[in-house]
C-alpha cells in the first residue's frame, strides 16, 4: 500500500511538473492550420512551390522556438517524380463547363489533353447484351472517351473486364470518364499515364450526353527536389521521444482547383509545433531527448519518411518511442491509435490511463498498417504509433478540407492524452 501511494505521489508530482504550464495553445494551433491551409500555400503540393512555401512557415516556427538543428538549417531534402497541372483545367460536357473539384476531377496521372469528343457508354444498359459491349469496345477510337458506370452490374466477369478497361484502356479511344458516386477524392501520382482518366459525378454527365470537351496542361517532374524538416530538444541522454507529421498535402488540379488539406495534414503539423514549443519551456526539463520530424511527400508514397528512414540524423536504434501525428483536428467521436496492437502492453497503459482522466469517451487500438509516416520506422523495429481523431468532419482529399470548417474538437483532449502519456513516460521510464 505505501509503495501504491507513493507511485500515485509521484505520478501525480509529475505530471503537474511536465503538463502544468500546457503549451495546448488552440489559438495558436489554429492560426497554424490556416496559414497552411490557404490558397497562398497552393495545397502544399508541386504547383507554384507549394510544399516549398509551407516548409518555410514551418522553419520560421521552429526557429521561434528555439529548436536546434542535427543539420544546419534544419533541412534533408530529396527528390522524386511527380505529375502537376499548374495550368487550368477545363473540361465541358455538351458545352456546360463544369467546375473542378465539385462536377469531376481528373485523374493524378493524367497527360497534357486538348480536344473535343464522342461518348460512348460502357454500363448496365450495354453490358446486357455481349454483342452491344463487344462491338462498342472494338468500334471507339481517337475521336471518343469512354463513360464507365457500373451501377446495378452484379457479374463479377464483366466487373473484371470493366475494371481492366478502366485501369490499361485497351481501346482506341482517348481517355476514361469513371462515374463516381461517393466523393470526389485526389491523390498525386509519380508517373503519367498514356491516356487521362476523369473521375466524374453522375450529375455531371447524363446518359444522352453526346460530347466532352478537355483542355489539360500537366507538367511531369522527372526529378522533383522537396525537403523533410528535422529539429531536437536535448534531454538528459541521448535516447529519443520521436513526434513526427507530413506537411505535404495534395495541391493544386489547374488554377482553379486547389486542396486545402486542414485536417490532412496541417492540423498535425501544427500539433507538432505546439508540442515543442510546450517541450522546449524550461519548466519541463525532460529526461529524455525529442525530435521534431515534418516530412514531405507523404501523399506521393510516405516517401520522405521512407527516405528519413534510410538516412537518419541518429541511430533508429536511439528511439524509445514514435508518435505519428496524422489528421488530429476533430477528435468528437474518439481517439485510434494505428499499430498500438503490435504494442500491447504499452496501449494497455494508454487504455487505463485514458480511463482514469477521461481524455476520450472511445480510443480505438489497430493493427499495424502502411498508411502513414510511421510505417518505414516500424520496418526497422521502432515502437511506433499513429494517432488520428476521429469526427464528424469527414472532408479527405478533396476541396473541402478547409481549416474554417476544422472543428478542433478534441484537440484539448488531445493534447491531454500525449502529455500525460509522456508525464507517466519521463517518470517511470517504461
Amino acid at each position: 500500500m505505501k509503495k501504491h501511494i507513493t507511485l500515485s505521489f509521484l505520478l501525480f508530482f509529475f505530471s503537474f511538473a511536465f503538463i502544468g504550464v500546457q503549451a495546448q495553445d488552440t489559438s495558436y494551433v489554429r492560426s497554424i492550420i490556416t496559414q497552411l491551409a490557404s490558397p497562398e500555400l497552393h495545397g502544399r503540393g508541386y504547383v507554384k512551390k507549394g510544399d516549398k512555401k509551407a516548409a518555410k512557415l514551418l522553419l520560421q516556427e521552429i526557429e521561434k522556438i528555439g529548436l536546434q538543428a542535427f543539420e544546419p538549417g534544419y533541412t534533408q531534402e530529396f527528390s522524386f517524380p511527380v505529375n502537376s497541372f499548374p495550368r487550368n483545367v477545363f473540361v465541358s460536357v455538351d458545352d456546360k463547363k463544369l467546375t473542378p473539384g465539385v462536377d469531376y476531377l481528373l485523374r493524378g496521372d493524367a497527360p497534357s489533353t486538348r480536344g473535343s469528343y464522342q461518348i460512348a457508354w460502357i454500363n448496365q444498359k450495354v453490358v446486357e447484351h455481349e454483342d452491344a459491349l463487344v462491338n462498342m469496345i472494338n468500334n471507339v477510337d481517337k475521336d471518343y472517351f469512354i463513360a464507365i458506370d457500373t451501377t446495378g452490374i452484379r457479374n463479377e466477369t464483366i466487373l473484371e473486364l470493366i475494371q481492366f478497361i478502366r485501369a490499361e484502356n485497351p481501346t482506341k479511344a482517348s481517355g476514361i470518364i469513371w462515374i463516381h458516386h461517393g466523393k470526389l477524392v485526389y491523390r498525386p501520382y509519380k508517373e503519367q499515364s498514356k491516356f487521362p482518366t476523369i473521375q466524374m459525378k453522375p450529375e455531371a454527365l447524363s446518359p444522352d450526353a453526346q460530347e466532352i470537351k478537355i483542355k489539360a496542361r500537366a507538367r511531369f517532374h522527372k526529378k522533383y527536389t522537396t525537403q523533410n524538416l528535422v529539429a531536437y530538444h536535448p534531454g538528459q541522454v541521448d535516447t529519443f521521444i520521436v513526434m513526427v507529421a507530413h506537411y505535404d498535402h495534395i495541391g493544386r488540379m489547374g488554377k482553379e482547383c486547389y486542396f486545402p488539406g486542414a485536417n490532412d495534414n496541417a492540423s498535425g503539423s501544427a500539433a507538432l509545433l505546439d508540442f515543442a514549443r510546450h517541450i522546449g519551456q524550461k519548466e519541463n526539463q525532460a529526461y529524455y531527448s525529442y525530435a521534431f520530424i515534418w516530412f514531405g511527400a507523404e501523399e506521393t508514397g510516405l516517401l520522405g519518411s521512407k527516405f528519413y528512414t534510410e538516412h537518419p540524423f541518429f541511430p533508429l536504434n536511439q528511439i524509445k518511442y514514435l508518435f505519428n501525428y496524422d489528421m488530429v483536428g476533430t477528435g468528437d467521436e474518439g481517439l485510434s491509435i494505428v499499430n498500438a496492437l503490435s504494442h500491447p502492453e504499452v496501449f494497455a497503459r494508454m487504455e487505463a490511463m485514458n480511463e482514469q482522466h477521461q481524455f476520450f469517451e472511445s480510443i480505438r487500438g489497430g493493427k499495424g498498417s502502411a498508411n502513414s509516416d510511421h510505417y518505414y520506422f516500424t520496418t526497422h523495429e521502432v515502437p511506433s504509433f499513429f494517432f488520428f481523431t476521429r469526427g464528424k468532419f469527414k472532408a479527405y482529399h478533396d476541396i473541402t478540407d478547409k481549416a474554417e470548417n476544422l472543428p478542433l474538437s478534441g484537440y484539448h483532449a488531445f493534447f491531454g492524452f500525449i502529455a500525460q502519456f509522456l508525464s507517466e513516460v519521463e517518470q517511470l521510464r517504461y
